[in-house]
Protein backbone atom coordinates (compact mmCIF):
# COMPACT_ATOMS: atom_id res chain seq x y z
CA UNK A 1 0.00 0.00 0.00
CA UNK A 2 2.97 2.33 1.10
CA UNK A 3 4.50 1.48 -2.38
CA UNK A 4 0.83 2.42 -4.16
CA UNK A 5 0.77 5.52 -2.34
CA UNK A 6 4.42 6.65 -3.13
CA UNK A 7 3.65 5.85 -7.03
CA UNK A 8 0.40 8.12 -6.81
CA UNK A 9 2.36 11.00 -5.08
CA UNK A 10 4.98 11.18 -7.75
CA UNK A 11 3.05 10.49 -10.53
CA UNK A 12 0.87 13.76 -9.11
CA UNK A 13 4.24 16.10 -8.71
CA UNK A 14 5.21 14.84 -11.78
CA UNK A 15 1.71 16.00 -13.09
CA UNK A 16 1.68 19.15 -11.08
CA UNK A 17 5.25 20.21 -12.33
CA UNK A 18 3.99 19.64 -15.52
CA UNK A 19 0.87 22.02 -14.87
CA UNK A 20 2.91 24.78 -13.84
CA UNK A 21 5.38 24.41 -17.33
CA UNK A 22 2.30 24.48 -19.51
CA UNK A 23 1.05 27.49 -17.38
CA UNK A 24 3.94 29.40 -17.41
CA UNK A 25 4.21 28.76 -21.53
CA UNK A 26 0.78 29.69 -22.00
CA UNK A 27 1.35 33.43 -19.95
CA UNK A 28 4.23 33.62 -22.08
CA UNK A 29 1.91 33.26 -25.44
CA UNK A 30 -0.58 35.28 -24.22
CA UNK A 31 1.80 38.10 -23.48
CA UNK A 32 3.23 37.89 -26.90
CA UNK A 33 -0.31 37.49 -28.52
CA UNK A 34 -1.50 40.94 -26.24
CA UNK A 35 1.96 41.98 -27.84
CA UNK A 36 0.84 41.29 -31.64
CA UNK A 37 -2.66 42.31 -31.45
CA UNK A 38 -1.65 45.88 -30.11
CA UNK A 39 0.95 46.46 -33.35
CA UNK A 40 -1.61 45.46 -35.49
CA UNK A 41 -4.31 47.87 -34.15
CA UNK A 42 -1.32 50.48 -33.99
CA UNK A 43 -0.59 49.56 -37.96
CA UNK A 44 -4.41 50.14 -38.61
CA UNK A 45 -4.61 53.03 -37.09
CA UNK A 46 -1.54 54.74 -38.95
CA UNK A 47 -2.92 53.14 -42.08
CA UNK A 48 -6.34 55.08 -41.41
CA UNK A 49 -3.96 58.32 -40.97
CA UNK A 50 -2.25 57.98 -43.73
CA UNK A 51 -5.20 57.18 -45.87
CA UNK A 52 -7.52 60.15 -44.64
CA UNK A 53 -4.85 62.67 -44.97
CA UNK A 54 -3.78 64.23 -48.33
CA UNK A 55 -0.55 63.98 -49.71
CA UNK A 56 0.59 67.24 -51.49
CA UNK A 57 0.80 67.54 -54.61
CA UNK A 58 4.64 67.01 -55.98
CA UNK A 59 6.11 69.63 -57.77
CA UNK A 60 9.24 68.60 -60.25
CA UNK A 61 11.14 71.77 -59.48
CA UNK A 62 10.10 71.13 -55.39
CA UNK A 63 13.19 70.91 -52.71
CA UNK A 64 13.17 68.15 -50.65
CA UNK A 65 14.46 68.98 -47.13
CA UNK A 66 16.09 66.86 -44.72
CA UNK A 67 16.69 67.03 -41.38
CA UNK A 68 20.45 67.10 -40.09
CA UNK A 69 21.80 65.33 -37.32
CA UNK A 70 23.84 67.90 -35.81
CA UNK A 71 26.12 70.10 -37.83
CA UNK A 72 26.63 69.41 -41.35
CA UNK A 73 30.75 69.60 -40.70
CA UNK A 74 30.05 66.84 -38.12
CA UNK A 75 30.66 63.09 -38.57
CA UNK A 76 27.60 61.43 -37.77
CA UNK A 77 28.63 58.54 -34.99
CA UNK A 78 26.77 55.61 -34.12
CA UNK A 79 25.38 57.23 -30.84
CA UNK A 80 24.24 60.49 -32.25
CA UNK A 81 22.25 58.11 -34.80
CA UNK A 82 21.08 56.08 -31.94
CA UNK A 83 19.83 58.94 -30.09
CA UNK A 84 18.30 60.39 -33.52
CA UNK A 85 16.48 57.21 -34.49
CA UNK A 86 15.31 56.35 -30.87
CA UNK A 87 16.05 59.17 -28.14
CA UNK A 88 17.92 59.91 -25.85
CA UNK A 89 17.30 56.88 -23.47
CA UNK A 90 18.47 53.66 -25.82
CA UNK A 91 17.73 50.71 -22.58
CA UNK A 92 17.67 47.97 -25.39
CA UNK A 93 16.97 44.06 -24.24
CA UNK A 94 19.46 42.42 -26.91
CA UNK A 95 22.14 43.82 -28.97
CA UNK A 96 24.02 43.09 -32.53
CA UNK A 97 27.81 42.25 -32.45
CA UNK A 98 29.67 41.95 -35.22
CA UNK A 99 32.62 39.63 -35.46
CA UNK A 100 34.25 41.16 -37.96
CA UNK A 101 34.42 45.32 -39.22
CA UNK A 102 32.88 46.56 -42.45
Amino acid sequence: MKEFQTRILGLLFTQNKMMVDMKEKNDVLQDTLACLINEVNSLKTTIKQSNTEKPAPIQSNSIISHQVIGNSNDTVTTENLLTYLYGPKTDFKYQIVLQSEF
